[in-house]
């Protein structure tokens, strides 16, 4: 089965690194445009309509360079 894979931008943001965020808790995946790894599970979290500032998602995001 594949991962679904959602895009998301970092508000305001136009450059072009790209970062993956995965979390234990959803079956997506986000790969962000962001200019570094936190703005990137800011970005995630929006995409994945939950708040990034709770815990239990900033805390257990994983994120790498995409």
């Amino acid at each position: 089965m594949k991962t679904k894979i959602l895009k998301a931008t970092y508000e305001g943001y136009t450059g072009k690194k790209l970062w993956k965020v995965t979390h234990p808790d959803y079956k997506e995946s986000v790969t962000a445009c962001a200019p570094d790894f936190q703005a990137a599970i800011v970005a995630a979290a929006k995409a994945l309509n939950t708040e990034w500032t709770a815990y239990r998602f900033y805390a257990f995001a994983e994120v790498s360079p995409a």
